[in-house]
C-alpha cells in the first residue's frame, strides 16, 4: 500500500514535501476582491 511507502521515505523527504505544499495552499487560497 502507498501508506507503507510513505513510512519508508526518510523524514527529510516528508519535510520537503510539506514545505512545498505550503506555498501551493497559500496560492490556492481565494484572493480578496480589490476595491474598484
Amino acid at each position: 500500500p502507498s501508506s507503507t511507502d510513505t513510512s519508508t521515505i526518510p523524514h527529510n523527504s516528508t519535510d520537503n514535501a510539506s514545505s512545498n505544499l505550503l506555498p501551493v495552499i497559500i496560492d490556492s487560497s481565494p484572493v480578496p476582491p480589490r476595491p474598484q
